[in-house]
């Protein structure tokens, strides 16, 4: 764990976890996004369609670090969505997690509803997705606006407040950390937004199913989160926070 995440990484209890051995082993996360080139030292990122070499989002590796920061033993595979991406490898990514169910797949970007990503519902997997950063107060993006995703705001701990930037509204479930310290090929970076958010959740929900050796379903996975958030705001569900501040469940329970 990067000392930096130790507050965030505390309260969420991920350090609990890595503590009793329990890392994501035996999961896996596909990450849905703008597939870059990986740094030398991220090995544990699968490419089943190569990867853009001239990319300079930075984002896909962004995302897959934080994943890894959460959940280092889960298996994590990169697959071309947003930017560069065509039709025909957006097609082809979702035909991939189509074939291949994944555990969980994570969406750190946002687009107009459309038919292609609402494949997904068919498989009933958790897809984790960030509500996007345009300050909204009634409404949050797509895909995380569908009722069969998990919507995730950001949540800065050093202010314990909703980011300014987080998109809010009805179809939220859920707030998590952003700015997490990530790696570099030199030293450490933090890395922020509603991005940052989802692969927090998507990692911890990996812990979850590595701990208990079961794959959630989309649904039962947003009902863990319901009865596992620290409310935030008004009682219960908000549109400002959802259900509030998704936590592992105690080890001790």
């Amino acid at each position: 764990m990067i000392e930096q995440n130790r507050r965030e990484f505390e309260r969420c209890r991920i350090t609990d976890y890595h503590a009793a051995g329990i890392t994501g082993e035996g999961t896996t996360i596909a990450v849905l996004d703008d597939n870059e080139k990986p740094l030398q030292f991220m090995d544990y990122v699968e490419y089943p369609f190569g990867w853009f070499e001239k990319t300079k989002q930075h984002h896909s590796t962004k995302v897959a670090r934080v994943l890894h920061e959460v959940a280092p033993e889960a298996r994590i595979i990169s697959l071309p969505y947003i930017n560069e991406a065509t039709t025909q490898m957006k097609n082809d990514s979702i035909q991939w997690i189509l074939d291949n169910k994944p555990d969980i797949v994570n969406c750190s970007f946002h687009e107009w509803a459309n038919g292609l990503i609402t494949k997904l519902e068919a498989l009933n997997i958790p897809v984790v997705c960030a509500s996007g950063n345009e300050d909204y107060e009634d409404k949050i993006q797509f895909p995380a606006r569908y009722p069969w995703t998990i919507a995730v705001g950001a949540l800065e701990e050093w202010r314990d407040t909703i980011a300014g930037y987080s998109n809010e509204g009805p179809e939220l479930d859920c707030i998590c950390y952003t700015n997490i310290y990530i790696p570099t090929t030199k030293d450490v970076m933090e890395f922020n937004g509603t991005s940052c958010a989802a692969p927090m959740v998507a990692g911890m929900l990996a812990l979850l199913m590595s701990k208990t050796k079961i794959k959630f379903t989309g649904q039962e996975a947003k009902e863990l989160i319901k009865q596992n958030c620290i409310d935030y705001y008004e009682p219960g569900h908000d549109w400002r926070s959802g259900y509030g501040l998704f936590v592992l469940p105690s080890l001790e329970v």
